[in-house]
């Protein structure tokens, strides 16, 4: 078995046992705490997240894509990793009671001291877990992201039951966060990683880093854009209620993506490295990838008001049809999910960073002129925007790497006909079994039981490059 499939089937392992752990979490969590106490936090959390982008400008990557390290360049990503998270922990302090007076939130100065605690412990741990990526060892990650997430699950609710309400959410995170830190610099601490700083050399990380940090804050900021505009136009209940669409969508793409997104960037640059082909890479990942992911979120799309209620329960109806239209504008997303790991792998950052501020600003807007028209139109907004951006990365990809536009419709075209297909007996489940008024257990449980060998099944009858990837010894899959 290849290095590459032997690091993908690690974190795959890793995401689901992960989601799995995040979904207890959610189902707990939705059943403890009110939409109105959720969105309270969502609001907050959302700008220290957006931030916490810049906590280590892109040290990380650095580390990951450089072909050769030494002590002098993980010292020099230590430094300038520290420099920025701590000055950006600052920053925000300051800024706290500003924010709670914006936002009419009393608790936010709290809530940003406990969340702002990692950015001071965050040199001590994206460095290491860097080197840990670069290194392809996914069992070592695997462990201290399941140990961590079990951490800060048990944390929360520990204290939502002491009665800390939308503090334990952020009391939780920042004990997942501690987790990492002890992990990362005991049991599983990497060889090349040094503890002592150095402020010199900073320049070529910095370079790198401003360009493909900027880029992660304009995703992040296009992901929490809703909770910020609806927390200011509108109610802590709202932003609740989207706040649980959206994340039930995010779970989902993120689920999907996670085990193959942590070695799509060491794999691309090793298919640099050696002269690889790397339009045919681009166009056989979006084949592989799709396959699995366009008809699970169609499925989730129709199933969305029976799976919500029976994880989040009933107070949680409204975010159904918020999470039937976003799954859309996921399908459409991943469509290019590899493009930020081709462009650093390319020597091209600036391309991500263009796209995320684009995105990020049109999402935004659509925020903003939508908010009047309810929820549903906000959400339909984030699927007219995914479909701009799909459009012209498909001319940028073909410009970049000379993909070939009839191989890219043929692969799509093909997956269009396995989630149509997927989609065919939820369908008729649905024309005999009423989703609004049957019971939840049932129909998921149905759906979850027969949807696997239906998927094989075609995956089969169709001869998908897929049906290869997983019931063959020797095939590598390819991110």
């Amino acid at each position: 078995m290849s290095k590459v499939k032997k690091a993908i089937i690690n974190a795959s392992i890793t995401s689901v046992l992960l989601q799995a752990i995040a979904l207890c979490s959610a189902m707990v969590i939705a059943r403890l705490l009110t939409p109105d106490e959720i969105g309270t936090y969502a609001v907050v959390a959302a700008l220290v997240m957006i931030l916490s982008e810049f906590k280590a400008l892109g040290a990380g990557v650095y580390l990951v894509r450089a072909e050769q390290i030494d002590k002098a360049k993980v010292r020099s990503a230590l430094g300038l990793t520290m420099l920025m998270s701590w000055l950006l922990a600052a920053a925000i302090l300051l800024l706290a009671l500003p924010i709670a007076r914006y936002y009419r939130i009393e608790e936010a100065p709290l809530l940003l001291l406990i969340l702002t605690s990692t950015f001071i412990i965050t040199p001590y741990v994206s460095i290491p877990y860097a080197l840990l990526v670069r290194a392809m060892a996914f069992a070592e990650l695997r462990n201290i992201k399941l140990l961590s997430a079990l951490a800060s699950f048990i944390a929360t609710l520990g204290f939502i039951l002491l009665g800390y309400s939308f503090y334990a959410l952020a009391l939780g995170y920042a004990l997942g966060f501690a987790m990492q830190l002890v992990l990362l610099n005991t049991l599983y601490r990497p060889q090349e990683m040094h503890n002592r700083p150095q402020f010199r050399q900073m320049t070529g990380i910095a370079s790198l880093g401003l360009i493909t940090t900027g880029a992660e804050f304009m995703r992040r900021a296009g992901q929490v854009m809703p909770d910020l505009v609806i927390g200011r136009m509108g109610t802590t209940f709202e932003v609740g209620i989207f706040s649980r669409g959206q994340g039930f969508v995010q779970f989902l793409s993120d689920g999907l993506r996670m085990g193959v997104g942590i070695v799509s960037l060491p794999y691309i640059a090793e298919i640099k490295r050696t002269g690889g082909d790397l339009a045919a890479a681009y166009l056989r990942g979006s084949a592989l990838f799709n396959a699995l992911a366009w008809p699970v979120l169609a499925v989730a799309a129709v199933t969305s008001l029976p799976v919500i209620r029976l994880l989040f329960g009933d107070q949680w109806d409204a975010a159904a049809p918020i999470a039937s239209i976003l799954m859309v504008w996921a399908g459409l997303k991943t469509l290019h999910f590899q493009f930020h790991s081709f462009m650093i792998a390319l020597g091209r950052p600036y391309f991500t960073l263009w796209r995320e501020s684009g995105n990020a600003l049109a999402i935004l807007l659509a925020c903003i002129l939508l908010y009047s028209q309810g929820l549903q139109a906000m959400a339909l907004g984030f699927v007219a925007v995914a479909m701009m951006e799909a459009c012209i990365l498909v001319w940028l990809i073909r410009v970049l790497l000379a993909l070939s536009l009839r191989q890219l419709l043929k692969t799509v075209l093909q997956n269009g006909a396995m989630t149509l297909l997927c989609l065919l007996p939820v369908w008729l489940f649905q024309q005999l079994y009423d989703f609004q008024q049957g019971q939840p257990l049932l129909i998921v449980g149905t759906i979850a039981l027969l949807m696997p060998f239906w998927w094989l099944l075609w995956l089969k009858l169709l001869r998908h490059p897929l049906f290869g990837q997983l019931f063959s010894k020797n095939a590598i899959a390819v991110p």
